[in-house]
């Protein structure tokens, strides 16, 4: 760790993150004693690959840009690329309120790009691991409820519950369900239960398979098999019918004669 004079440039600002919050009217006082006393805790960075990534510090970082600074202070600590996320993710989580959704994001980032399991994020950061383990299920949840967690619609155990359900079309139903009916979480996990097990009883979906060919049937004049389709049935009376069945008989006889030694 040591502390070193940078051009503003020289920092990123990495797209995911975590950034404490304040209200409007804690902003302003803050505005002010920077103005007053200047920057009093200079932000952090992680240095890695010889690029400067900011960790903590943004709202301090903003007012050095919004004067026009050439330079300000900043503490340095090397480490890699997962650093960033990791001490961004603790010195934030441990300054004051932060939205979890952010928490959801650099955990999913954790977690899916550098292969990072619960046991190894809680052992650089602190968090819970059930509280990890939570995050990293919302984080694959679809995009309404990570937005309703976001704007405080719902909370973590909402938000886990929710993620439970299989598909993110599901989830949005659900969602929806949640929003009319206000459910406490309690209530929530069970509706998602019953959901689930009532999926599971339900049959899976068999794709129909070719029809089976129709059947043949033998004409008793000429004997050939041909499809139900080409038999035809003319109404016949009992004498024509007689004439046709003798002359089919007496065919046959014939042709056995003129078939014979």
């Amino acid at each position: 760790m040591k502390l070193r004079t940078v051009k503003p440039g020289e920092i990123n600002v990495p797209e995911t993150r975590v950034t404490s919050f304040w209200d409007s009217e804690l902003l302003e006082i803050f505005k002010a004693s920077i103005k007053a006393m200047g920057i009093l805790e200079p932000p952090v960075c992680v240095e890695s690959d010889g690029k400067l990534f900011l960790v903590d510090g943004l709202h301090r970082f903003e007012e050095v840009l919004h004067s026009g600074a050439a330079t300000l202070q900043v503490v340095v600590l090397p480490g890699k690329e997962e650093d960033v996320y990791l001490t961004n993710l603790l010195l934030n989580r441990l300054r004051g309120k932060t939205k979890v959704s952010e928490m959801v994001q650099v955990i999913g980032l954790l977690w899916k790009e550098y292969g990072l399991n619960s046991e190894k994020i809680q052992e650089r950061t602190g968090l819970p691991r059930d509280y990890i383990e939570r995050l990293m299920v919302i984080s694959e949840a679809s995009e309404a409820v990570r937005g309703a967690l976001d704007e405080e619609e719902i909370g973590v155990g909402h938000a886990y519950a929710l993620s439970k359900l299989p598909t993110h079309d599901m989830q949005d139903d659900m969602l929806r369900q949640q929003r009319l009916y206000r459910f406490r979480v309690k209530d929530l996990e069970g509706l998602v239960r019953q959901t689930l097990d009532i999926r599971a009883e339900v049959p899976p979906f068999t794709p129909l398979t070719e029809p089976p060919p129709p059947p043949k049937i033998r004409c008793f004049y000429c004997d050939q098999e041909v499809d139900l389709a080409k038999i035809a049935n003319p109404a016949t009376c009992i004498t024509c019918s007689g004439i046709l069945v003798e002359a089919v008989r007496v065919a046959r006889s014939q042709d056995a004669v003129a078939g014979g030694p």
